[in-house]
């Protein structure tokens, strides 16, 4: 299923941040999901147990694992007890139309360096940096001042100025490329049932089908195709956790492909797994 961070913070109903923190006795369990926001997820008790796409790791006390948008991931206790701090905020704390363009390259490496969720250990610097703007962002939750969304967002941005350095020194992307993919990938979201072709993006972002290649293959070491059929097999994979009675030939019909066998191979080329084995594994969730 889609899942979301509830994006309020205190008295507020809709935001783009939020701040919680979880304790309680006996088992905690969050089924695999996804959601828009980042998810800063921090043990203060007993140890937790969190799955990635990419296999299960067991966080102990101190531990942050940290969710970038849109990528799938549960978590579950594996004491008599558990007591967690969990951060979400949106990509659009960071960068949105009315920041300065300069800020997209912050968020570069989690949509374009394919930077994944991982997990910062407790004796990590970064993680001490982190865990002290939770401190702080608890201790916020309570305050009633009018600063109180201030210092949150100063707070949300120092922990991303902290993923970006640990993300950055493995994949660095600059402020036009980010811009380029940015539109790249809004084209496609809105043609996500059609089937695209790579001229068709390189039309919409008005620069020839050569120019579109050279940014790709040289920055992301992949093609045309590969990064629209990377964009549909992602859309599948949440159409089968969102609904499960879907069959898996209707899904590859509505995402633009003629061929179910050749989404099927794509997906399992992209997902290291088959659409149906990815469906079994989502029923032992």
């Amino acid at each position: 299923m889609k899942s979301s961070i509830p994006l309020n913070f205190g008295d507020k109903k809709s935001s783009d941040f939020s701040f919680s923190h979880q304790t309680g006795d006996g088992g905690y369990e969050c089924a695999l999901h996804w959601h828009d926001c980042f998810e800063i997820f921090e043990v203060k008790g007993e140890p937790m147990k969190i799955a990635l796409e990419d296999g299960e790791y067991e966080l102990s006390r101190g531990d942050i694992a940290v969710f970038v948008p849109r990528a799938l991931h549960g978590v579950r206790s594996l004491g008599k007890s558990y007591d967690n701090y969990v951060l979400g905020y949106t990509e659009g704390v960071i960068y949105s139309s009315e920041i300065s363009s300069i800020n997209m390259k912050y968020l570069a490496p989690f949509r374009y360096g394919r930077v994944k969720s991982f997990v910062v250990t407790a004796n990590d610097p970064s993680a001490l940096s982190i865990s002290e703007s939770l401190v702080l962002l608890r201790k916020t939750a309570r305050d009633k001042s009018d600063m109180r969304e201030l210092v949150v967002r100063s707070e949300i941005l120092r922990v991303h100025a902290e993923l970006y350095r640990i993300s950055s020194t493995s994949s660095a992307v600059n402020t036009e490329l980010s811009e380029y993919l940015m539109n790249a990938e809004e084209y496609i979201r809105r043609h996500i049932s059609e089937d695209i072709s790579p001229r068709d993006i390189a039309d919409a972002l008005h620069i020839s089908y050569s120019h579109l290649a050279r940014i790709l293959k040289n920055n992301l070491a992949t093609s045309a195709v590969e990064f629209i059929n990377e964009m549909k097999i992602s859309a599948a994979e949440q159409m089968m956790i969102t609904d499960k009675t879907l069959r898996i030939t209707d899904i590859a019909y509505s995402l633009g492909y003629d061929s179910p066998s050749y989404f099927t191979r794509k997906f399992k080329e992209i997902k290291g797994q088959s659409p149906s084995e990815f469906r079994k594994m989502l029923k032992l969730l």
